[in-house]
């Protein structure tokens, strides 16, 4: 919540500064478009996670799943690991799903689908929708970044995995060195888009 409070607000710029910004990208230096990038990530990766964890406790609530508070606070909080997070969220509650008593075998199946469904659609089709152009990583690129920060920091590492590779590739990007665009090259999803922060 301070990270947020704190990318939220930067002193210094006037509202003509902001305006160039968003006109002509390139105007930006180095560390203004990694901000800008963090930014823009921790935004919409918090308004869909709220967004799904509202959906899980909606769902299960109407249920009846026992601890439905404790996993919808759980997916909040999971959904900012890349790709993992939301499969631990999905995998978490089954156990006390199944052997709740309270519960028909409708309603525990439809207790484990329906979060599930809410998760992969989110996951897989609103995340990349929203995330498509302003982050343009491959898959494997961000399975890479989560390997590799998630081992040197734990959880820290993971849920800033993302972030660390954004600022990583517009490094690379500004970079003129031959090995960097090669793994820049690689990095990109779509090598055609031009790298501007909308």
């Amino acid at each position: 919540l301070l990270m947020l409070m704190m990318l939220g607000t930067r002193e210094g710029r006037t509202p003509e500064q902001v305006e160039r910004e968003k006109k002509n990208p390139h105007s930006m230096s180095i560390i203004e478009r990694i901000e800008a990038s963090i930014r823009n990530y921790i935004l919409l990766k918090t308004l869909l996670s709220v967004l799904t964890a509202a959906a899980v406790c909606v769902t299960m609530a109407l249920i009846g799943v026992r601890l439905y508070k404790v996993w919808t606070v759980l997916t909040l909080i999971l959904n900012f690991i890349p790709n993992v997070g939301s499969m631990i969220a999905i995998v978490l509650p089954l156990p006390i799903i199944a052997v709740d008593n309270d519960l028909s075998t409708l309603e525990k199946i439809a207790g484990f689908c329906i979060p599930a469904l809410i998760q992969a659609y989110v996951g897989n089709v609103l995340e990349p929708t929203l995330f498509g152009k302003s982050l343009n990583l491959t898959a494997i690129s961000v399975f890479v970044g989560l390997v590799l920060w998630a081992s040197l920091w734990g959880i820290p590492g993971a849920i800033l995995s993302v972030p660390l590779l954004g600022a990583t590739k517009i490094i690379l990007d500004q970079t003129d060195y031959p090995l960097a665009k090669r793994v820049l090259f690689l990095m990109r999803e779509d090598n055609t888009i031009e790298e501007l922060i909308e």
